[in-house]
This record gives structure tokens, C-alpha cells and sequence, in this order.
């Protein structure tokens, strides 16, 4: 098999960038921690634990929650002045 087919075949198995997996322990993915932190206006990494059991393993994603909730937070503040505008 060419180098080309391989590329090909491994860019067809793997998931998206962009719902990648946050905790590995688990196999929690983005979407599901972003899907949490909608549920809850101020929502922490506890929640995030809570409702999806991601962090409850090695702890190690901790930090990388943190960012998905600051990022969430982040464009959840930027939606709604055009939200309100609306």
C-alpha cells in the first residue's frame, strides 16, 4: 500500500479535531463536556464530573476541562449581546 493510501486511510478512521477526547481514562469527548457545561450557567469541573464522569479517573484532564469551560463560557458571553440585539 502507497504512503498516499495510508494517509487516506488513517485520516478516514480517525474522529474530527474538533471532538476530540478530553479524558482518556474515560473516553469523554468535547462535545460531551460542552453538552454538560450548556446545562449549567456557571458550570465547574465538578459538574463536568457529575454529569459525565470525566476527571474521576487520573485526574490528569482536569485542566483541559477548565479550558472547555472557560472557552464555552467565553462564546456563550459572546452570543448573547446578539441574542439580546435580536
Amino acid at each position: 500500500m502507497s504512503s498516499d493510501a495510508f494517509s487516506k486511510l488513517d485520516a478516514s478512521c480517525s474522529p474530527p479535531e474538533t471532538d476530540n477526547v478530553v479524558c482518556h481514562c474515560l473516553q469523554i469527548r468535547r462535545s460531551e463536556i460542552k453538552t454538560a457545561a450548556s446545562m449549567r450557567e456557571s458550570a465547574t469541573v465538578r459538574c463536568v464530573m457529575k454529569m459525565t464522569d470525566a476527571g474521576t479517573g487520573c485526574t490528569a484532564c482536569h485542566s483541559r476541562i477548565r479550558q472547555l469551560l472557560a472557552e464555552y463560557a467565553r462564546e456563550t458571553k459572546a452570543a448573547s449581546p446578539q441574542l439580546e440585539q435580536a
